[in-house]
């Protein structure tokens, strides 16, 4: 039975369908899978908004054009359940056996990925949303698979990570009862302790998330797949699809237009990026090899680039220097140059003279002129995100991949093809050049006509820039000669060499008409 056939007349439930990731599985379950019945998106009510209003904000998106050209009625096999995971609601729909009874697969995709969230908040999403999700799916009598979306960085703090869940010291429950008693305040100061060697809340939570799994829901038919940084898209719904802030965005906005100069981290080291669309087409695929195999233990698939075809740091380097001259960001603050370094010291040197000097320098100028600073600002939040970037810059991971491989031995040519998963074809240079191009398209809404005045805001960056060097160099040795007798020897001895020779190529100019 192939991908497409298992899902015919099946119904299909989506947590966190208004994300990055929802709105492309929902794009592709109804563009490849045309005898599915139904998509449920469980959505919260938000800012005065239903979940039906929301539900058809998210469809409005242009990553749907391609499925309304195909099939304008699309709508009519999307439902909006209007509920939240974090509160009683979810109990309520739980209850509606007419409703239970219709679900056959659940993907678990809502959920924070902001690295730098305090843990009170992270633990309410990522644990305590995963467990009323659980116990809602156990109410599905026709339940065939429940994936859920983890991360290969729940991890981190391992070298080689397998195929299996790594259960925490602490039972989360324990961790969960905090939430009851402990204030804010000191949850902010316990929140080191706890987490350990974790390298931020997003990865102690997820771990925790899957700890919950293995205790409470290890006799569902339960898929993890654990993605890397997910990014743009390869291929589908079209190459360089993204939207919002999602995985390497704003590194590529600062480098991009200029803000970013120095970065500190292993030139050798894998930036493990993953295109949303393979991380699409893994979790469709393996809900199928659940049904597949009966098999009754927790399937879990890595989803990473890192250990199949690598990308590295250094090679983002040259990259987005590359491509972000080419089509440029508008808007340029200074041209594109990023270097990456390893040194510590090297690279708060660089940050203090091409980061600080000239961001203060501009906002006094600003300030000058009578508008409100703004690039100090700017600064502040590229360094807060380099430092949460930190771990990632100087750390990589090897997994293993043997459910991945057995999964794409199983599916057919066809599926192979319609729900690729494989990222060994991805060509890097390509790839991020498209990646740079949908950043600009999608994210800061540029049109791509406005590419010649970038290019030619760049070339007025680079006069600039040779201007003020050539003024710092001349004011410098005029400094130096006033006050240093061996410099003014050595000024008067260049300037005596260049007479010589221009009175050698006028003597030579000379003979050569006379001759």
């Amino acid at each position: 039975m192939s991908i497409s056939e298992f899902y015919r007349e099946k119904n299909v439930l989506i947590t966190g369908a208004t994300g990055f990731v929802g709105k492309l599985l929902i794009e592709k379950l109804l563009y490849s899978c045309e005898r599915l019945a139904r998509v449920y998106c469980l959505i919260r009510e938000k800012n005065g908004r239903s979940a039906e209003e929301r539900l058809n904000e998210i469809i409005s998106c242009k990553v749907f054009d391609k499925l309304r050209k195909k099939e304008p009625s699309f709508r009519d096999r999307l439902v909006a359940v209007s509920a939240n995971i974090l509160d009683s609601s979810l109990d309520t729909l739980a209850a509606n056996d007419e409703f239970t009874s219709k679900i056959n697969v659940v993907f678990h995709l809502a959920g924070t990925v902001d690295l730098d969230l305090d843990l009170k908040t992270s633990l309410l999403t990522n644990v305590l949303g995963l467990r009323r999700v659980i116990s809602f799916s156990r109410k599905l009598p026709n339940l065939e698979a429940f994936v859920h979306v983890s991360s290969v960085y729940a991890n981190s703090d391992l070298s080689f990570i397998d195929e299996r869940v790594y259960p925490s010291a602490v039972q989360p429950q324990k961790i969960l009862n905090l939430l009851e008693w402990m204030e804010d305040d000191w949850m902010k100061m316990a929140t080191k302790k706890l987490i350990g060697e974790k390298p931020n809340t997003f990865a102690y939570t997820k771990w925790l998330g899957e700890t919950l799994i293995q205790e409470e829901a290890a006799d569902l038919p339960v898929v993890i797949v654990r993605p890397s940084t997910i990014g743009a898209a390869w291929k589908e719904p079209f190459a360089g699809w993204v939207e919002k802030s999602s995985g390497p965005c704003d590194l590529f906005i600062a480098a991009g237009r200029g803000y970013l100069r120095s970065m500190k981290g292993e030139g050798q080291s894998v930036l493990d990026i993953i295109p949303v669309d393979i991380v699409v087409n893994l979790l469709i695929s393996s809900a199928w090899q659940k049904t597949n195999t009966g098999d009754e233990k927790i399937s879990i698939y890595h989803c990473t680039t890192g250990g199949l075809h690598p990308f590295r740091w250094s090679e983002m380097e040259n990259f987005v220097t590359l491509y972000s001259k080419r089509i440029p960001f508008e808007g340029a603050f200074r041209r594109p140059n990023l270097a990456l370094t390893s040194n510590s010291l090297v690279h708060d040197y660089w940050v203090f003279i091409s980061h600080l000097i000239p961001a203060y320098m501009t906002d006094a100028g600003l300030a000058l002129i009578g508008q409100k600073p703004r690039v100090v600002n700017v600064y502040k939040k590229i360094h807060k995100m380099l430092s949460s970037l930190e771990y990632l810059t100087e750390h990589e991971w090897k997994c293993t991949y043997d459910n991945v491989i057995a999964l794409r031995n199983s599916t057919k040519d066809t599926d192979s093809q319609t729900f690729y998963f494989d990222p060994r074809g991805i060509h890097w240079p390509t790839y991020i050049e498209n990646y740079l191009i949908g950043t600009k398209k999608y994210l800061l809404n540029e049109d791509l006509h406005g590419v010649p005045a970038a290019k030619q805001h760049l070339k007025l960056l680079r006069n600039i820039r040779w201007c003020t060097n050539v003024i710092i160099a001349v004011l410098f040795w005029r400094l130096l000669i006033a006050k240093s007798q061996p410099a003014r020897n050595l000024w008067f001895f260049v300037l005596s060499l260049a007479a010589r020779f221009v009175r050698f190529f006028r003597l030579s100019s000379s003979t050569m008409i006379k001759q």
